[in-house]
């Protein structure tokens, strides 16, 4: 595991049975881990952006996959989070939006 820790309290107040445990990076995709063992991957911002504002509540750590995201089928080591902050970004907007 990374010592990364992706902290969304800020944005998601509300108590959740299901929330993202840890994430990682495999195959050019972001890999969510849920806390009922479900895993959702996406490359897709959009998609990734829906993943954080549903599911995301409490802190959670990122794998290494994400620091070295080459070895994981993105261009460079920091594709993965740059992809995770465009989502999250996203996020913030469409949360501002509604």
């Amino acid at each position: 595991m990374s010592k990364h820790i992706i902290n969304l309290n800020h944005l998601l107040p509300l108590k959740k049975e299901t929330y993202i445990k840890f994430l990682g990076a495999d195959e050019g995709k972001l890999i969510f881990h849920l806390n009922n063992n479900t895993k959702i991957t996406s490359s897709d911002p959009k998609i990734i952006a829906e993943v954080i504002s549903k599911y995301s509540l409490y802190d959670y750590y990122c794998s290494s996959s994400m620091e070295f995201a080459s070895e994981h089928g993105f261009p460079n080591n920091n594709s993965a989070m740059k992809l995770f902050d465009k989502a999250e970004k996203l996020n913030s907007k469409l949360r501002r939006v509604k």
